[in-house]
């Protein structure tokens, strides 16, 4: 009778540890196309032999079956850990690239007033007045192109800044976001915990601790550190604290006074220490949004600034040189522009001449008047002039260098983001490989566990029948 009863039982173990494989092969086809699922797999071991005493007295060994020792998830730390570095280039580089086409919009000449053609339109109607510099009506339309080339330069100035504060809002966004991350991994860290300290691997819990991780590493340079007890840490920016265990620091966003009011983004530890990090955040969505509205559009700004100054002040030189229709010179056509910073967003034509014609300095000698167009001519061969402010180029040269380095800067970054993607995508087909569900092995096990389960019913079967047997012998 023992060696029956332990045959059943070991029956018995085998199907339940065939219907723990059932169970783990129905989670995962259920799990097939969820996102972030790892493949689960039941880890089946050996009980552990009864010891029993034979006739001889000889002492010897009988199995006990099988049991789930446990069901563990696939899970490869180092694809994981590239996984987590290419979706942070990744991040990086399709967001300054998306931004850098906002950008390039404004040197569209069919979509925007830009500034080639009303550099142009200017000079031309410099020429158009200097054939008839007393007619009203030429010197009317010369101070529409005079104010068409400030408003061109001011509207330029305002929509680049525009395209730096939708960066700010989704920078702003992005931080919000990682706060509400970072609480999601601090609840998950706590039920992992909770359950592995009875000795279960918490798999659904890690793979949702995962998916938060993973969209942390899309906004932000993030390292991820899974402690002994299963509780993950996460840094962010070169060792700035994130997460620890159950408790997280916080991320917010202030205005910077230094940067235009644009955000800046502080880091409150643990310990309520609070650090400024915009420099320090280098990867990820908010890295190339804070490289996009911090340096690139910027440097881009500085140019057209240098741009708009220097056409200012040599314009302003020559046209003091010369005489309006009432015999009188020295008078700037532009206001005077103190610095080179902001000169695209403080350039305006000079009231008094835009509200009277006849003051434009068209005439050298008050003698020669009202025919005298020798200014004129000299204000027109400024723009076929090199300047050495600017490199020693034209007017129309240099903004075209500078349309030239933000179409070269938009190719680059759409190559380097279809390339992280390609990158990407390679690496999460080959995690895929490994962690994900193949239906194709999951049917093999399938049917694995349902011929286990059979046969170890059969067993039990038998036994059930031998054990009737010895009864009716036993009456």
């Amino acid at each position: 009778m023992l060696g029956l009863k332990n045959t059943l039982r070991n029956a018995a173990s085998g199907m339940n540890t065939s219907q723990a494989g059932l169970a783990t092969v129905g989670h995962n086809l259920a799990n097939a196309d969820t996102d972030g699922y790892s493949r689960q797999q039941v880890h089946i071991g050996n009980r552990g032999p009864l010891r029993i005493i034979s006739g001889s007295q000889q002492i010897s060994q009988a199995g006990q079956g099988a049991t789930v020792q446990n069901i563990q998830r696939a899970h490869s730390t180092f694809l994981e850990r590239q996984l987590l570095r290419d979706r942070m280039e990744r991040g990086f580089f399709q967001e300054q690239s998306q931004g850098l086409k906002l950008f390039e919009r404004l040197f569209d000449d069919q979509a925007s007033n830009t500034i080639g053609p009303a550099v142009d339109e200017f000079f031309n109607a410099a020429r158009d007045l200097s054939q008839e510099p007393h007619r009203f009506g030429n010197r009317q339309m010369f101070m529409l192109s005079a104010d068409n080339i400030a408003r061109s330069f001011n509207e330029f100035a305002q929509q680049a800044h525009s395209v730096r504060e939708d960066a700010d809002r989704t920078v702003q966004a992005n931080v919000e976001r990682i706060n509400e991350l970072a609480e999601i991994i601090t609840a998950t860290n706590a039920r992992i915990g909770t359950i592995e300290a009875v000795g279960i691997t918490a798999n659904d819990f890690r793979d949702q601790r995962d998916i938060a991780i993973k969209e942390i590493a899309e906004l932000a340079d993030v390292r991820v550190l899974i402690h002994r007890d299963g509780g993950a840490q996460i840094d962010l920016a070169n060792g700035f604290s994130l997460v620890q265990g159950s408790n997280r620091a916080v991320l917010s966003t202030i205005p910077d006074p230094a940067n235009a009011g644009l955000l800046a983004i502080e880091h409150t530890s643990l310990s309520g220490v609070t650090t400024e990090i915009t420099n320090s955040i280098q990867t990820g969505e908010i890295g190339g949004l804070l490289n996009l509205r911090d340096t690139v559009i910027p440097t881009h700004m500085g140019e057209m600034d240098q741009l708009a100054f220097t056409f200012v002040a040599e314009v302003n030189a020559i046209h003091q040189a010369g005489v309006g229709l009432d015999g009188l010179g020295g008078r700037d056509l532009f206001d005077p522009i103190g610095a080179v910073a902001g000169a695209s967003l403080s350039i305006s034509v000079n009231q008094a001449i835009e509200a009277d014609p006849g003051l434009i300095a068209a005439a050298i000698d008050p003698a020669a008047l009202p025919g005298d167009n020798r200014n004129l001519l000299a204000l027109a061969d400024l723009q076929t002039a090199p300047h050495a402010v600017l490199t020693n180029v034209t007017f129309n040269h240099f903004y075209s260098e500078i349309i030239r380095s933000v179409g070269a800067g938009v190719n680059r970054s759409e190559q380097l983001s279809e390339f992280h993607q390609t990158r990407f995508e390679q690496s999460d087909s080959l995690r895929e490989s490994i962690e994900g569900v193949s239906i194709d092995d999951e049917m093999v096990d399938l049917s694995r566990f349902q011929k286990h389960f059979e046969a170890s019913a059969r067993v039990m079967d038998t036994v059930n029948r031998l054990m009737d047997e010895l009864m009716q012998l036993v009456r």
